[in-house]
């Protein structure tokens, strides 16, 4: 029933295109894409588009990062004589990169399973 289909509407598309054979001077390419026009047209799936793992777990991942990058910036405003507060900032920075970096192994398992 599905090849019927596809056959049908590939044949209607060709008509509309004035292509009764590949060969009778339109480019391949022409013709392809009416195949691939007819194939998507006829198929019985939903197409989603996939955003990879970072976009599936922004939510996340994005104030985990937030906050490592704030830390950071911090840590390169610091006066170095400070001493007290640069190596509790280093300390605080080391455990949100911590926490980023398991998140992003959590984010990665999550989306390919």
């Amino acid at each position: 029933e599905t090849k019927e289909e596809f056959n049908g509407k590939l044949h209607l598309l060709l008509m509309q295109h004035g292509i009764y054979e590949p060969t009778n001077g339109q480019d391949y390419s022409t013709f392809n894409s009416l195949i691939l026009q007819a194939a998507s047209d006829t198929a019985t799936t939903l197409k989603h588009v996939n955003k990879g793992w970072f976009h599936h777990s922004l939510a996340i991942l994005l104030p985990v990062i937030t906050k490592r990058d704030t830390l950071l910036h911090l840590l390169r405003h610091t006066d170095p004589s400070e001493y007290v507060s640069v190596n509790i900032l280093k300390t605080k920075l080391k455990i949100a990169q911590h926490v980023v970096t398991n998140n992003i192994s959590l984010a990665k398992a999550s989306w390919s399973a």
